[in-house]
């Protein structure tokens, strides 16, 4: 399977080709806009959008709290790190960057990339498996700080998001647990 499901993007949003053709919708609709208020619409549909899939992830309830696994592209080098929200809208509420996209991978993973001045982040969210004890998870979340976590680890103590997601917009992803790190 080689499709990716993708929630919400800025990064298709900025094809100029795209971008054109919404500026030319936006035009034909308020045909009395200068292509630079034409422009604003369209950034105030993306923006809708993403109101709209942050609300739909809302409504997805999850039995555990989800850890996020991040590499960092700063100035000085990549650098890994994690973070754990409480629900699948608060993975959409990750700043910094110029572009964003969230995104089902070929996996089943749900994942986000970012660009921006200094490079890229990538993030994989995960939901940590019930059975998994307090002192499991800080193992885990020291693994992930030191940048000793491998895919069996994360298969280990975490599972993919996907399936949620996919469930809720009667997507069909592979049913094949696979963690690319």
């Amino acid at each position: 399977m080689s499709k990716r499901f993708t929630l919400w993007s800025s990064v298709e949003m900025w094809d100029r080709e795209d971008i054109q053709n919404a500026i030319e919708e936006a035009q034909a609709e308020y045909p009395s806009d200068t292509e630079e208020e034409a422009y604003n619409v369209v950034i105030e549909n993306n923006d809708y959008y993403f109101d709209d899939t942050k609300s739909e992830l809302e409504s997805i309830s999850l039995p555990e709290s989800i850890i996020v696994i991040g590499k960092i592209g700063r100035w000085n080098g990549t650098v890994q790190g994690y973070r754990e929200v409480d629900n699948l809208e608060d993975c959409l509420d990750f700043g910094c960057c110029d572009y964003k996209e969230w995104y089902i991978d070929r996996w089943g993973n749900f994942r986000s990339t970012g660009y921006h001045h200094d490079g890229r982040n990538d993030y994989l969210y995960r939901m940590w498996k019930p059975e998994i004890s307090e002192e499991q998870r800080e193992n885990f979340r020291d693994k992930i700080y030191y940048g000793k976590v491998t895919p069996g680890d994360i298969s280990k103590y975490t599972t993919r998001l996907g399936d949620y997601i996919a469930e809720h917009y009667g997507w069909e992803i592979s049913r094949k647990r696979t963690v690319k790190a």
